[in-house]
């Protein structure tokens, strides 16, 4: 039975579709190159180690079976099993023939013929499983298999590349800073709480040095004229019309005459 070849680049630090992607790789070369003169039924080995790599690569499909497409695993993993059991007919065959061939040799004469004659019918059978094996590892056949592995490696690669991408996406939902909404261009940030916009605020301005509290809007006194000079207007006033008096006295004391103290 030949050895399995090792993953090359396997490591824990891979993603798990990577890794299923690399076995299934090395497992479908291995079943092609134990492909090669399999119905040669004079090297019976051939056909075990073709079997042996059957069984290795149907175990790596059912165990990422979660990478790939159920219905495209499901395809695959029935054309490996048949494969496995038509190399399985003819193995046990080889099996028997083998193994009573080594029984007789260590029986006296006497009983070799019976035995001879089991190992005959056991011949007839190898023959037949070898002619119904051949369909299967037909190399047409046989590449059709190879290149839907591939189709599973790297659809379990590309079922990284989603996961990735969702969990990026959940990363951008979880981080709050993603959602921070930065002012457009030459606009100011408003403030949180008050809605003023920043460099403005309701409170008064700080007094001038040398000003007393509530000056700040009042006018400067007018400079004195030089000698020469005219005098500065004063700051135009509007006239104020005087009060009205709510009680207005009656007509007819504002029309009476005068008296001059004479009666007359």
């Amino acid at each position: 039975m030949a050895k399995a070849r090792d993953i090359p680049g396997l490591t824990t630090d891979l993603p798990y579709g990577e890794v299923a992607a690399r076995v299934l790789e090395v497992r479908v070369d291995e079943l092609m190159e134990h492909s090669v003169n399999v119905l040669d039924m004079g090297e019976i080995e051939g056909v075990h180690s073709m079997r042996v790599a059957t069984r290795r690569l149907r175990a790596a499909i059912e165990i990422f079976w979660p990478c790939f497409p159920k219905e495209d695993e499901k395809r695959v993993l029935k054309k490996v099993k048949a494969l496995a059991d038509a190399l399985g007919e003819r193995r046990d065959r080889d099996v028997a023939i083998e193994a009573l061939d080594a029984f007789a040799a260590a029986m006296p004469a006497p009983d070799r013929p019976g035995i001879q004659s089991l190992i005959e019918r056991y011949g007839a059978e190898q023959r037949q499983a070898n002619v119904e094996l051949e369909p299967f590892v037909d190399p047409a056949r046989l590449r059709v298999i190879h290149d839907e592995v591939l189709a599973l490696a790297a659809a379990a690669r590309e079922g990284i590349a989603e996961e990735l991408e969702e969990l990026e996406l959940d990363r951008s939902d979880a981080d709050p800073a993603a959602h921070d909404e930065t002012p457009a261009s030459g606009e100011e940030p408003v403030a949180a709480l008050g809605g003023v916009p920043a460099g403005e605020t309701d409170e008064e301005p700080p007094a001038v040095a040398g000003e007393e509290p509530g000056e700040a809007g009042e006018e400067p006194p007018a400079e004195a004229a030089g000698p020469g000079e005219r005098p500065a207007a004063p700051p135009f006033e509007v006239a104020k019309e005087p009060p009205t008096s709510p009680n207005p006295p009656p007509a007819a004391a504002v029309d009476a005459p005068h008296s001059n103290g004479d009666g007359a």
